[in-house]
């Protein structure tokens, strides 16, 4: 290379100016507020300013010379900004845009303007850039956007719940007025009902933009797993495949804390992954729930396929194992791990091909959370007003309560309104017990009852809802007692 080519400070200056004093200039570019830097025309760097040095973690402006961009950004990066440094030189071309880099404050957006610089003879000898910092702007822009998506996702989910409450309703209403159902088949349409509410209330919670509530919920590990196992043996009841499940735990109500929708997501994922790997044969799958100490474990088994060892250590690694659905396994596993890392939890995979694979969970337990009644205390002579206005679970509560029919008086309301009538009437509530469903058919809800009537010493709140959904849930949480209805079978009286 010729002294003309190689670019030195000097050599710019003099490109760049004529008669002004060059060690002035160079002084208040190197104390410039945007990244100045110059190339010669073999992509090495023959200066910068103070804040390019600084970014780059170099001590001064002259440890850059005679450095590339390789030698200061990782790869694939430099090598990105290095195809763009070759058309500003090699075709004397004019370049405006943005360029990523990862520096020592972290990952930065630039907005970078490089122009080719030439010799007298009119060649391209090198190239100046100036950059700056768009960061802060970018996720000023980047957020206000997801806050628009956000918004119009709750809106179609506002939508969404509004569509489908009617026909939920009247579903209800059907099950109150039909007789000719039995027990049995009013418990299931019910159940039915439940669901859709619950995915209409998960629609509201995920798109509802209270992220710090969904990411804390509470998730009572062995209900979601239950509803989980239950919900793949309806999908494989005309197949071939049989699911055991096995929980050995003394604690029926551990908790982990996290997003529930995408706890039972990943469950789901993993169970659903386990069905695929069975190809063509009776297959079995057995899914184990175990208490060990501070975690919790979860084991799902296959006699499928399996899978080479290499697939299994990249699933656990959360790296693309380039797998299909014909292949089994690993399909949703990003998902999975995604999960596992904002519960602290971790997954091992044991697999051997043509024999089976075995995941295996292992969560952190959360502290049972206080508003949560794992018992229902009764008293001799107690009155236990049962709020709820569908009347199959007033049937429900007969059932579970019959062993105390004796000992006690039942009266019950589908009306908040009514209930909190009488409650407000009588004088002394020391004998009272209140068992009050949340969601009413009304413009008041269970916590309204309870607060009104002055019922925060004896009371129970039933939910189909998750905490999530439960508007100052946080403050309300101080008095409240209540469970999910899923649990209501799990639930004991006790005798106090």
């Amino acid at each position: 290379m010729s002294k003309k080519e190689n670019l030195s400070r000097e050599a710019l200056l003099k490109l760049l100016i004529d008669e002004r004093s060059q060690k002035e200039l160079l002084t208040k570019m190197s104390k410039m507020p945007g990244h100045i830097y110059w190339l010669n025309n073999r992509y090495v760097y023959m200066g910068c300013n103070d804040i390019q040095a600084k970014d780059l973690g170099l001590s001064s402006t002259n440890e850059i010379l005679g450095k590339t961009i390789f030698d200061l950004l990782p790869e694939t990066e430099a090598k990105k900004h290095n195809n763009i440094n070759k058309l500003v030189i090699e075709k004397g071309k004019v370049w405006i845009g943005e360029e990523k880099a990862s520096i020592v404050n972290g990952f930065r957006t630039y907005m970078s303007h490089k122009l080719p610089l030439t010799n007298s003879a009119g060649k391209n000898v090198g190239l100046l850039g100036i950059s700056v910092d768009i960061t802060d702007r970018k996720e000023k822009e980047e957020l206000k956007k997801e806050l628009e998506v956000q918004k119009e996702l709750y809106n179609i989910a506002r939508w969404v719940s509004h569509d489908l409450a009617q026909p939920v309703n009247v579903l209800k209403g059907y099950l109150d007025l039909n007789k000719s159902l039995s027990k049995e088949e009013k418990r299931i349409f019910g159940e039915v009902a439940r669901s859709i509410e619950n995915i209409v209330d998960r629609l509201l919670q995920k798109y509802r933009g209270r992220k710090d509530d969904v990411e804390s919920q509470y998730i009572l590990v062995r209900l979601c797993l239950e509803r989980i196992i239950n919900q793949l043996r309806e999908q494989n009841k005309e197949g071939d495949i049989e699911i055991k499940s096995s929980f050995k735990s003394l604690d029926k109500f551990v908790f982990i804390k996290g997003n529930l929708v995408d706890f039972s997501r990943m469950l789901l994922n993993i169970l659903n992954n386990a069905v695929e790997a069975i190809e063509n044969k009776k297959g079995q799958i057995r899914v184990e729930y175990i208490e060990k100490g501070k975690e919790v474990e979860i084991r799902v088994k296959d006699n499928g396929k399996g899978m080479r060892r290499e697939m299994a250590e990249k699933l656990m690694k959360g790296e693309n194992a380039g797998t299909s659905k014909k292949s089994g396994h690993g399909l949703g596993m990003e998902q999975v791990q995604s999960v596992l890392k904002v519960i602290k939890g971790q997954m091992k995979i044991e697999s051997k091909e043509n024999v089976g694979t075995e995941f295996i969970l292992t969560f952190p337990k959360a502290e049972r959370p206080r508003w949560f009644a794992d018992k229902i205390e009764i008293k001799k002579g107690d009155e236990v007003v049962i709020v709820d206005d569908e009347e199959v679970m007033h049937e429900v509560w007969i059932e579970k309560l019959k062993e105390y029919e004796k000992e006690i008086r039942l009266k019950f309301f589908k009306q908040g309104k009514e209930a909190l009538k009488y409650l407000k009437s009588l004088e002394n509530k020391e004998k009272v017990l209140l068992i009050v469903d949340y969601e009413l058919k009304e413009d008041i809800n269970g916590i309204d009852v309870i607060e009104e009537a002055g019922m925060k010493e004896r009371h129970v709140l039933v939910t189909n809802m998750y905490l999530g959904a439960i508007k100052d849930f946080s403050r309300k949480s101080e008095y409240l007692k209540m469970f999910h209805k899923d649990l209501l079978e799990k639930i004991p009286f006790i005798r106090v």
